[in-house]
Order: structure tokens, then sequence, then C-alpha cells
């Protein structure tokens, strides 16, 4: 007997459900792509792509996390990018 695995595959989300989940319009994924602040779609074939769901997941739960952080931290963060520039 083969040893099965358990792991569950990824999920592909295509662009409509990308937009629901997110509330980001078409040209606003695209434009963050371009600027490397949205995840990079998966090609599925000559004209059609998708994105990962567990990728989309993250980026949503990190405008959450980054939501939630004291002003004091963003500020400084900020602050240290200005700095680096």
């Amino acid at each position: 007997m083969s040893k099965q695995s358990h792991t569950n595959p990824p999920v592909i989300l295509r662009r409509n459900e990308v937009e629901a989940r997110t509330g980001l319009a078409r040209s606003t994924i695209y434009a963050r792509i371009a600027a490397d602040a949205f995840p990079r779609p998966v090609p599925l074939g000559r004209k059609a792509v998708g994105w990962i769901e567990s990728e989309i997941q993250a980026w949503i739960d990190a405008r959450i996390v980054e939501r939630d952080l004291p002003l004091a931290v963003k500020l400084n963060t900020l602050f240290d990018r200005e700095i680096a520039q």
C-alpha cells in the first residue's frame, strides 16, 4: 500500500472571488500586484489566472493586524522607512 498524503491541495480562487473576498476592484488588484503589495496570480491557461486561497487569506489577515497595531508602532514603521530611503 502506498502512503496517502492527508494535506489539502491548494484552493485556487478566480478573480471574481478574490474581488468579493477582498473588496478590491480589478484595477486595484492589478495595481497592487505591480507594486508588489498583493499576491501574484497563478497561470491556469492561456487567458486564465487564479490566486491561492491561503495567500489571499494571509493578505487579508495582514491587513487586520496592520489595522490593530497601535498608532505609535505605525508611526515608527513609517519613520524607519523614511530613514532607510
